[in-house]
């Protein structure tokens, strides 16, 4: 980028604007470096809010699956569910999209070959729910699962692997489009912020709902023993 051609462009353009595109052009330059003075405490806030989250996840979803399955025999330490929420989770959303996309196909089918078929995504639902059962129980039963690293690693990388199957079944059937690789990703990775949104949307709700409600009555009359206590002796 050149930085003086960019310059000289504003200088021009500001020196062409009239009186009141000049105003509002510094108040907002002036607002912009404003927002840049509260930004410590704007990160403050954030890091309050991802803290309630992570808190909200550990005590409304890990601790309960651990206490819940313990009942049933299956040992998981927090690294495991951990594991086993990031891998059902990648595979109920990929699952889903893929249905998603299976749609998609079929009525590009329908439209060039004026058929009326409707695609049986009843197996796909199937799949993503045996399989994240499967996971889970191997988490249960076997010590020697996918550790958290990989897990994170599949996670992040799960929608490449989606593309590489949709292109490979694309090549070998024309009737099939080719996908749209880069669509899937940001689709998934969507869905990924949608959840981790809504956990925070919970979390931020439950600590609102914890906090005590300051009894009006009590503080008046406190401040009012305050100030009667204040008063000079005759």
């Amino acid at each position: 980028m050149n930085l003086s051609a960019d310059i000289g462009v504003f200088r021009k353009a500001f020196g062409e604007a009239g009186v009141l595109t000049k105003v509002f052009l510094v108040i907002g330059l002036f607002l912009s470096i404003s927002s840049l003075t509260s930004l410590s405490s704007k990160i403050v806030a954030w890091r309050g809010f991802i803290k309630d989250a992570l808190d909200f996840y550990t005590g409304a979803i890990i601790e309960p699956i651990a206490a819940f399955s313990a009942k049933f025999g299956l040992g998981y330490t927090l690294l495991e569910i951990h594991s086993a929420v990031l891998l059902s989770s990648s595979l109920l959303i990929g699952m889903n999209m893929l249905a998603t996309i299976r749609h998609e196909q079929f009525d590009s089918i329908n439209l060039k070959y004026q058929l009326a078929l409707k695609p049986k995504n009843y197996v796909i639902y199937t799949i993503a729910v045996f399989g994240a059962l499967i996971i889970w129980i191997s988490y249960g039963v076997n010590e020697s699962s996918l550790g958290i690293r990989w897990s994170l690693a599949w996670f992040a990388a799960y929608p490449l692997f989606l593309s590489a199957n949709l292109w490979f079944f694309s090549k070998l059937n024309d009737s099939y489009n080719e996908p749209n690789c880069s669509g899937l990703c940001v689709g998934y990775y969507c869905y990924v912020v949608a959840l981790a949104l809504a956990v925070g949307i919970f979390a931020a709700i439950n600590s609102g709902l914890k906090k005590d409600i300051p009894d009006k009555a009590k503080t008046t009359s406190v401040d009012a023993q305050q100030e009667w206590n204040s008063l000079p002796l005759a």
